[in-house]
């Protein structure tokens, strides 16, 4: 799932549970769980292959897609505060894939490297998540969190 659709998730939990311990532990655990869907991911092949002097427009898209999950959780999200940390941590995951690729030999985060993958089990049996359905599952996905979260 793109970052975006793991933030709304993130920040749905968190607000919508009644404790927000619970709720931001949620949201952190939700990246797991979302990850096992076949949804649609753009590529970032110059940042997985860590090759830097080319990673510009891969980063471009990774910030743009942060900066559109934190806008709409401003716009709909009843409380900032855990909205805001609920996509935080829902995102972390990603994060410190991403510090992999910076400190490779760092031995917690390959432990991690490991366990994230398994959650990924899709990748591999559809060879990147292409067709239309990962597409509407996202769609699907960010309309629903969207709609929860509104709810009163």
């Amino acid at each position: 799932m793109i970052l975006s659709g793991h933030i709304l998730i993130g920040a749905a939990l968190g607000v919508r549970m009644s404790n927000p311990v619970l709720g931001l532990l949620s949201a952190f655990l939700s990246h797991y769980i979302i990850d096992t869907l076949p949804v649609w991911e753009y590529k970032i092949e110059n940042i997985k292959k860590g090759q830097w002097n080319r990673s510009r427009p891969d980063f471009l898209k990774v910030f743009l897609d942060i900066a559109i999950g934190f806008i709409l959780v401003f716009i709909f999200s009843k409380d900032i505060f855990l909205g805001t940390v609920g996509g935080f941590l829902a995102m972390i995951p990603d994060g410190l894939t991403l510090l992999l690729k910076i400190f490779p030999k760092t031995k917690i985060l390959n432990i991690h490297h490991r366990l994230h993958a398994k959650f990924n089990w899709f990748r591999s049996l559809e060879n990147k998540k292409t067709g239309v359905l990962p597409i509407f599952l996202e769609i699907y996905v960010f309309l629903a969190v969207i709609y929860l979260s509104t709810l009163r």
